[in-house]
């Protein structure tokens, strides 16, 4: 029974531990009188021995987020151009090719969050945590920063 407990332990440590590496992570200070904002981060999933073993279905993808003590739901959206005017279209979820760092940043891929419990201010802290479809959920520590002091996405870079 020991050994059991043991190995049933060791699987749920090795799932929690695998997969998603999430870095980079920066939340825009809103402007004046704005109750919306972006979260952007670096995600990559990684293909290891480990997830090898869980047998996923289909892709790793996330669905959105939560940003502890500030919003319980962060939508996943892109900057779409039409006609030379830049829209937020929300997507229903994110597929994460493996073994790449996917970039969600300001004028590309991005979290939105809106109707924060708190307005954030820069040089505050929250935790981010992503929801992902298979593996661990992951968290960053996620800074507040002026929007003017976060860098907007390539034009040369796509998803």
């Amino acid at each position: 029974m020991k050994r059991f407990l043991l190995a049933l332990g060791l699987a749920t440590s090795f799932t929690a531990n695998a997969g998603l590496e999430l870095s980079n992570c920066l939340i825009a200070e809103p402007a004046p009188g704005s109750s919306v904002t972006g979260v952007f981060f670096d995600i990559k999933f990684n293909i290891t021995d480990e997830v090898k073993a869980l047998r996923l279905p289909g892709a790793e993808s996330i669905q959105g987020a939560t940003v502890e003590g500030l919003s319980t739901t962060a939508e996943v959206h892109k900057t779409i151009v039409k006609d030379g005017v830049m829209k937020m279209q929300q997507i229903s979820q994110y597929k994460l090719k493996p073994n790449v760092v996917h970039k969600f940043e300001k004028g590309g891929l991005h979290l939105m969050i809106r109707n924060f419990t708190k307005r954030p201010v820069a040089g505050e802290e929250y935790t981010l945590r992503i929801w992902s479809n298979y593996v661990d959920e992951p968290t960053c520590t996620a800074k507040v920063v002026k929007s003017a002091d976060i860098p907007s996405a390539s034009t040369k870079h796509k998803h």
